[in-house]
């Protein structure tokens, strides 16, 4: 019975068929665990009980689709959305937008399919897959700086510094390892694969603030920041806003790196390798 129960009690469908007339439903409130919601209902008593038997009869039908696919679309079911597309959608893509659309569709009216264009899907499952590899490759991460940490306490440098490595070798774009092999490193009077890191940082972290930059300057609540936001980017700093909830710019702190290495250059010489990847 879903929202008829909500909105009329377990006898609604029973009430409304007895007391359906044409006139439109302007509006309900429901009682929730987290307050009532008031919302409207453009359609008259008996529109609504079509509308649910509708609904309930796409839910019988294993093979339910609001209609067949064209030869550019593919159908998909339902159910396989968050395992197979979920985290593909994500974002501001007009194929994302369009593919989640259609699949909310498909859902709020029941049925067990839902239609979109194939370069749509292909877009998706790609994203998708993309999105599902980076959190492996975070969750490695995660693992790696953890134990490098736990070695370190235990005085085990080299392996702590091994463990950090392979972290950077995974090429995920988390700032610890990275600081903490320019640390130890230091301390070793390791200047040459100190200056290596140092180097890994500006050409990793440099690439990722540019994609904070253009993500920050797409969002539609930055056009009237666009100056600031620029400017906070070529300064490497964070760029807060009064009255805003999260930072509108936030780059990896890059600067103190290029200075370390120009510093370790004028001391200790330039002897780095050309191919700055190069293991110690």
């Amino acid at each position: 019975m879903g929202i008829l129960k909500r909105l009329f009690g377990k006898k609604g469908t029973k009430m409304l068929k007895e007391n359906c007339s044409e006139e439109k439903i302007p509006n309900y409130s429901i009682n929730t665990n987290v307050g009532n919601i008031t919302f409207t209902v453009n359609m008259t008593k008996e529109e609504m009980i079509e509308r649910h038997q509708k609904i309930e009869e796409n839910k019988l039908n294993p093979n339910s689709c609001k209609r067949e696919p064209n030869d550019d679309e593919i159908k998909l079911q339902v159910k396989d959305f968050d395992n197979k597309y979920n985290w593909g959608y994500i974002g501001n893509s007009k194929a994302g937008i369009r593919f989640w659309k259609s699949f909310v569709d498909a859902s709020a009216t029941g049925f067990h399919h839902f239609i979109v264009a194939k370069d749509d899907f292909d877009y998706v499952v790609k994203k998708h897959n993309e999105w599902i590899e980076r959190e492996r490759e975070l969750s490695k991460t995660v693992e790696l700086n953890f134990k490098g940490k736990d070695l370190e306490k235990e005085g085990k440098i080299d392996e702590a510094i091994s463990s950090y490595e392979e972290n950077v070798k995974l090429g995920y774009p988390a700032m610890h390892s990275y600081h903490r092999l320019v640390v130890l490193y230091h301390k070793m009077k390791d200047y040459e694969n100190e200056k290596r890191i140092c180097l890994l940082i500006q050409d990793i972290f440099e690439k990722e603030n540019e994609k904070r930059l253009q993500q920050a300057l797409s969002n539609e609540e930055n056009k009237d920041l666009t100056d600031l936001i620029i400017e906070a980017h070529k300064e490497n700093k964070q760029l807060f806003v009064e009255g805003r909830h999260f930072v509108v710019y936030n780059p990896y702190e890059v600067k103190k790196y290029k200075l370390r290495y120009n510093k370790l250059v004028n001391k200790y010489g330039n002897n780095q390798n050309k191919s700055i990847g190069i293991l110690r």
